[in-house]
């Protein structure tokens, strides 16, 4: 069995949710705890998500983080971080990715994502 997960991608921080066994809307808190998670990704020897990117802005120089993607998703704009070049949707993959994760962790089972009429599992 796998369960389908919505997920809030917002400017500023993100919300994962799922509906459980009982039909009931289940907020899925991050591997922190928490029920928000930051929407921010830094880039340094590993790539950093949510809180702990917030955490490493103070260790990485100010480029290496990269704050409300959101806003620029279907623009041109690029960031570019060492010699790597990210879209905005580029970088909205790692959040996915990572909310998955944690998703999967608690869940204990296969995380789909559902986006309008298509599906696909990771």
């Amino acid at each position: 069995m796998s369960y389908a997960i919505g997920i809030d991608l917002g400017s500023t921080f993100s919300v994962v949710s799922y509906v459980n066994d009982n039909d009931q809307v289940e907020v899925i808190p991050n591997d922190l705890g928490d029920r928000i998670t930051p929407s921010v990704v830094s880039f340094g020897d590993e790539v950093y998500v949510g809180q702990y990117a917030v955490d490493m802005e103070q260790h990485l120089p100010y480029s290496h983080t990269i704050r409300v993607v959101k806003r620029h998703m279907g623009t041109s704009k690029r960031f570019s971080i060492n010699e790597n070049s990210y879209s905005p949707e580029q970088v909205s993959r790692v959040h996915l990715f990572s909310y998955r994760s944690y998703s999967y962790l608690k869940l204990l089972r296969r995380v789909c994502f559902s986006h309008f009429r298509q599906s696909f599992y990771l």
